[in-house]
C-alpha cells in the first residue's frame, strides 16, 4: 500500500469512530467535533513535507 491509501483509510476510520461515538452519545458532540478537526489538522501538517514544503 502506498502512503496515500494508508492516509485515506486512517482518515475514514477516524471519521467513522467519531461518528459512532457521537451517535451513541459516548462522546459530547462539541468535544467529538473538536477532536475530529484536530486529527484532520494534524493529518494535513503531516502531509506538508510530501508536497515539497519545508518547515
Amino acid at each position: 500500500m502506498n502512503l496515500g491509501t494508508i492516509a485515506t483509510f486512517s482518515t475514514a476510520l477516524s471519521w467513522a469512530v467519531f461518528s459512532v461515538l457521537i451517535k451513541h452519545e459516548k462522546l459530547v458532540t462539541d468535544i467529538g467535533i473538536f477532536l475530529f478537526n484536530l486529527f484532520g489538522f494534524l493529518f494535513l501538517l503531516c502531509m506538508i513535507p510530501l508536497f515539497g514544503f519545508r518547515f
